[in-house]
């Protein structure tokens, strides 16, 4: 059974940059509404309720999930905290949306969609990239055989980090590593557009702490390979593309964001601008896009207002006036193979290979 209202009243549990986007993108859509912040630190959580309107500013988790005026819990705390914090949005009654990753390991990932099975509550992770209109588009691109039956698929995403023990990226405590952090996305797309991989082969590289620096991962398919790559090592091209048999779609830098597809037809131009074309060639070649003057390459532009969270809100909101349970783009199964994989990963020793 739905809520049986027209929006719904989201209480944010963090008040870093990623729930500060969560309540800047609000204002995008049309079912959703901000109405409580809650956080380890009571002065970002005060300026956060000043900011975005005079919001509930509550003590603890405890408080915003006995809130009336919350009708789901949006959770942007430290990776390590997901799945403990989202058990417990579940057991008070609360819908979940929590930011990605869905949890630090499979076995917590399957807990929250047991819980959720339980409740009958809806619960997804914020792979925020799923929902944005490029990836749309692109899934309509494959649908119809717009450039035949796929031969290859790369895709890289890499920022380079300095190796801080105590940050996010680097703590084990806090759920760090560039699997859990950048790889995620990667595995998230390719098990939403092409499914369960037949087979898989990678390695990984660790920092100083322990936690994964860098990692290349292979995954079959029938007919083509899967080649991605992420890391904290060195800033990289962050495109990904897929190749077929008449051409290639690529997502533009960065993917993650998804502002236009290239459509190629010539194996030079995927070249240029695929995941590993960082050359001054595919540097002006990208801006030569801007103008209908390259043959055999269309540019596709999917701009949007915002930070581009706004597509996975309405769309969490919508499903859960609705009274559903799970989403269809992005299922609690989906979040527990992909955490299955990352399981894999780093279950093998690490290699030094950068």
């Amino acid at each position: 059974m739905g809520l049986g209202k027209e929006q719904v009243r989201w209480g944010v549990i963090g008040a870093g940059e990623i729930g500060i986007a969560f309540a800047q993108d609000i204002a995008q859509t049309r079912h959703a509404v901000v109405t409580a912040i809650t956080s380890r630190r009571e002065d970002r959580a005060r300026l956060y309720a000043e900011r975005f309107g005079g919001l509930a500013c509550l003590p603890d988790l405890d408080a915003l999930l006995a809130e009336e005026a919350v009708d789901a819990v949006y959770i942007a705390t430290p990776s390590s905290q997901h799945a403990e914090q989202t058990l417990r949005a579940l057991s008070a009654g609360k819908p979940v949306l929590v930011e990605k990753p869905l949890a630090v390991s499979a076995a917590e990932a399957q807990a929250v969609l047991d819980r959720a099975r339980q409740t009958g509550l809806f619960a997804m992770e914020a792979l925020w990239t799923l929902f944005l209109p490029a990836l749309a588009a692109l899934r309509a691109h494959l649908r119809q055989g717009t450039i035949g039956r796929v031969k290859a698929v790369r895709g890289q995403l890499a920022y380079f980090k300095p190796e801080d023990p105590h940050s996010r990226f680097f703590s084990p405590t806090l759920g760090g590593g560039a699997l859990l952090d950048l790889g995620i996305y990667l595995i998230a797309l390719t098990l939403n557009l092409f499914g369960t991989p037949k087979a898989m082969t990678s390695r990984w590289q660790a920092a100083a702490t322990g936690v994964d620096l860098c990692a290349q991962m292979g995954l079959a398919y029938d007919g083509f390979e899967a080649e991605l790559a992420c890391g904290f090592d060195r800033t990289d091209t962050n495109r990904y593309v897929i190749e077929g048999e008449t051409g290639a779609l690529i997502i533009d830098q960065p993917f993650i964001a998804a502002p236009r597809l290239f459509l190629s037809r010539y194996a030079g131009l995927t070249r240029e601008l695929g995941a590993e074309g960082n050359g001054l060639a595919g540097r002006i070649l990208c801006k030569l896009t801007a103008l209908p003057i390259v043959p055999g390459l269309t540019r596709l532009d999917h701009r949007y207002v915002g930070n581009g969270l706004s597509f996975e809100i309405d769309a969490a909101s919508q499903a859960i006036l609705a009274g559903e349970t799970r989403s269809g783009i992005m299922p609690l199964e989906r979040s527990v193979e992909a955490l299955s994989l990352l399981d894999r990963i780093r279950a093998q020793p690490p290699e030094r290979f950068r």
